[in-house]
């Protein structure tokens, strides 16, 4: 078989932590637009799956840790000893008010 004629498929499949959220979250969505300061709009990611993730945060048993690739590397995302849930709409509404004043 000669492998210059062979052309690669590509597969588009679910991350396993987005896959082992019993919510649904594509946490990768989000975060990525909480990085690069687009708070409003990660909070309307996060909440389109799940519309109460400040609940969710606290109740969740958390699968998506046993189930993150990281943990073949190094170690993976802990997402339940991160930030407090509900972090993000209150950067959302500081932003609201900083808009308001001007």
């Amino acid at each position: 078989m000669h492998y210059g004629t062979q052309r690669p498929d590509y597969v588009d499949f679910l991350l396993p932590c987005n896959d082992a959220c019993p919510a649904g979250e594509n946490s990768q969505a989000w975060r990525a637009l909480a990085q690069d300061k687009q708070y409003e709009a990660a909070w309307r990611e996060r909440v389109a799956d799940n519309p109460m993730p400040s609940i969710h945060g606290r109740v969740c048993y958390h699968p998506c840790e046993e189930a993150c690739n990281r943990k073949h590397t190094d170690s993976t995302v802990a997402r339940r000893f991160g930030r407090p849930q509900p972090t993000l709409s209150r950067a959302v509404e500081k932003l609201r008010q900083k808009q308001n004043k001007l």
